[in-house]
């Protein structure tokens, strides 16, 4: 994983400005109930377009903004993969606020609320762990062929990972540590939070798309 050309290929652009403002601007329609929805599924297609035009090669992957309507799509899939991963998460988070409902507040009421957080916590780290790293083999294959199935086939994905144990590990690797910097990042009042929100969905982008070209490669390669 290239982190550092993840970073410098947005630049390389000509068009990268107007490209990236566009992005942001649908980054905050997003906050928009709704209308939101429609913003975010854009800005998804947007990284999907990224990570297919990476692994394709091409030397400039930054799409243009004239195709809402197939990027909207792309992104909905995407969308909804998101949701049914995160089901179980909300569904633990519900039942943890619903139990320190129960347990009430006091001083042995907060002793209870802290042994449970801490013991869920643990869990909730490690299922988002597994379920991103699923989402992001099922998008390495929704890039080749753009149907939603893709990201419902668990055996598979998880076959996908373990035949590439060191590939996947270096893509979780990095995309942490973009986490952590984006994060970071957001912790400067506007000016800070802005560049957090342009770099965030090319960076990884990009690198799914290196982690599907490697991929590709390296299935070409036993095959």
């Amino acid at each position: 994983m290239d982190i550092s050309h993840a970073i410098t290929y947005i630049f390389e652009d000509k068009q990268w400005v107007g490209k990236i403002v566009v992005l942001i601007m649908l980054l905050f329609v997003a906050l928009i109930p709704v209308l939101g929805l429609v913003a975010l599924a854009a800005a998804l297609g947007f990284l999907v377009q990224i990570a297919d035009n990476v692994r394709q090669g091409l030397p400039r992957p930054l799409p243009k903004w004239d195709d809402y309507g197939e990027k909207i799509g792309m992104g909905a899939h995407v969308l909804a993969a998101l949701v049914v991963y995160h089901l179980p998460l909300l569904l633990l988070n519900g039942c943890l606020a619903f139990a320190l409902n129960i347990v009430g507040s006091g001083s042995f009421g907060s002793l209870i609320s802290l042994v449970i957080t801490c013991c869920t916590f643990p869990l909730s780290l490690v299922y988002t762990l597994f379920a991103w790293t699923l989402l992001a083999v099922g998008l390495t294959e929704y890039v080749e062929k753009p149907t939603i199935d893709r990201f419902f086939r668990p055996a598979h994905l998880w076959d996908v990972i373990r035949s590439h144990g060191a590939l996947t590990r270096q893509w979780i690797l990095a995309a942490t540590l973009v986490n952590v910097a984006v994060i970071v990042l957001g912790w400067i009042p506007c000016l800070g939070q802005l560049l957090a929100l342009a770099l965030m969905f090319p960076i990884h982008g990009h690198l799914l798309g290196q982690y599907a070209r490697q991929l590709r490669v390296t299935q070409k390669a036993r095959a």
